[in-house]
């Protein structure tokens, strides 16, 4: 009988941690928009604090995927950063999710004016979750799953430590404990000492990112340029101008007009920058980026990442770039003045991962032309490709541009800088170079 009761003791308290496990289940809902490594970072931390956390991609497991996270679950987020997000969580997992009629938050980080929806939740508690959500890193996600253990549980919440910001307007490193100084100065002090030496001398390389790449750990990229532009003797300097929070509160950015001297990279009142690789979204203002670039007045590259699969699918991929993100990286891109694009990592399960040979070429392109910034203009060798339209040997020519007239304006304003090129007479420009303008040339061919 003992054993009996026993047996039925275990059954019952089996059962009873069955359905706390249960209860302590909270489904995520997102796109293919945002990469699987933010919540594979996030359903540790969600382990670590007791819960299970459910996640999907609408558009890459369809409404089945939906009802797998929503079964057993007390909680919902949603993490679609665009209105096409919104719209395809909305299209796939919709009619499931409002019959669930779970309390949650919806974030819409790139969806201004508003940015953040509560689903059946106090405003407060709502405002909260999004805080811990999109500031991120690890110390904001386990406190995020701290909360929401809480609030299943029916234990106060306000026991859980509020989130921790990220400065509004940083520089990163792997290297510093923090990760992110919010002044400039106390970046150099930092670095010389790590580095045992002053950094006079040494060519200095931005990078502007955005914080969310440090917000959802997706950092190797920027880790390894760091990594690769010390190993080349730079001085690397990876900062953001305003963090997502910070965005998503509506508070303005450290630098607020588009020709504001950006604290992160000015020291004395003038860029320390040599050359800046740009790593950020393009989509937003582009005139006052054009503006800001102008200001800045030192080479700017712009940065992408293969984001539709892994190097092996970029190496095999015809175009590198989808036309969808055609506007938002290249048009953009163009139109602000930034240099032709280094494609310099690829997508890996997740993770943005450097491609080896293109992290090379970016570090190369850099330096030198961080070596052309301190190099008089005297000592200089140029060299001009130009555009070539329709197609052959027996023209010069392109939509809606002189190229002749373009090649003489170009070459006058090198004479008067004094470089090493020879100014053609207009009637000298004109006459087509038709050994320059065949497909493949041995240098002994064109004609100077």
């Amino acid at each position: 009988m003992k054993r009996l009761i026993c047996c039925l003791a275990l059954l019952l308290l089996s059962g009873a941690s069955t359905r706390a496990s249960a209860l302590e289940k909270v489904a995520l809902i997102s796109t293919r928009m945002v990469l699987e490594r933010k919540f594979a970072l996030l359903e540790t931390a969600a382990r670590a604090q007791g819960i299970e956390l459910a996640w999907t991609q609408v558009d890459a497991e369809g409404a089945a995927g939906v009802e797998r996270v929503l079964d057993g679950a007390r909680f919902v987020l949603i993490d679609a950063p665009r209105v096409d997000d919104q719209a395809l969580v909305e299209r796939i997992g919709g009619q499931r999710l409002r019959a669930a009629g779970l309390p949650g938050v919806s974030i819409n980080v790139m969806s201004p004016p508003v940015r953040l929806r509560a689903i059946d939740l106090d405003p407060a508690r709502a405002q909260r979750v999004f805080d811990y959500y999109v500031g991120g890193t690890r110390i904001n996600h386990e406190r995020l799953f701290g909360y929401l253990g809480a609030l299943l549980s029916g234990a106060d919440p306000a026991v859980v430590a509020p989130p921790v910001a990220l400065p509004n307007g940083g520089i990163y490193h792997p290297d510093h404990d923090a990760a992110v100084f919010a002044d400039l100065r106390a970046y150099l002090a930092w670095w010389e000492g790590r580095r045992g030496g002053p950094r006079q001398g040494r060519p200095v390389i931005g990078m502007e990112i955005s914080s969310s790449y440090i917000s959802d750990g997706q950092t190797r990229m920027l880790d390894e340029t760091v990594r690769s532009l010390e190993a080349a003797g730079a001085l690397p300097l990876v900062f953001y101008r305003a963090s997502r929070v910070a965005r998503a509160r509506g508070a303005p950015a450290p630098a607020v007009s588009a020709t504001d001297h950006e604290p992160m990279i000015t020291l004395d009142g003038r860029p320390i920058v040599q050359v800046l690789l740009v790593n950020t979204f393009l989509g937003v203002n582009p005139d006052a980026r054009r503006a800001w670039h102008q200001s800045l007045g030192v080479p700017a590259i712009n940065l992408l990442a293969y984001r539709g699969g892994t190097r092996e699918d970029y190496l095999r991929d015809p175009a590198g770039i989808s036309t969808f993100n055609l506007p938002f990286t290249l048009v953009n891109a163009e139109y602000i003045g930034l240099q032709d694009p280094v494609v310099a990592g690829a997508n890996e399960g997740g993770e943005l991962v450097p491609i080896p040979e293109q992290m090379d070429l970016l570090v190369g392109k850099a330096l030198n032309l961080a070596r052309l910034q301190a190099m008089p203009n005297a000592e200089k060798r140029l060299a001009l490709f130009f555009w070539n339209h329709p197609p052959g040997e027996k023209n010069q020519g392109a939509s809606n541009l002189n190229v002749p007239r373009s090649i003489e304006h170009w070459s006058s304003g090198c004479a008067r800088r004094a470089t090493r090129s020879t100014r053609p007479a207009s009637a000298s420009s004109s006459r087509p170079r038709p050994r320059c303008c065949s497909p493949v040339i041995a240098p002994a061919r064109c004609q100077r």
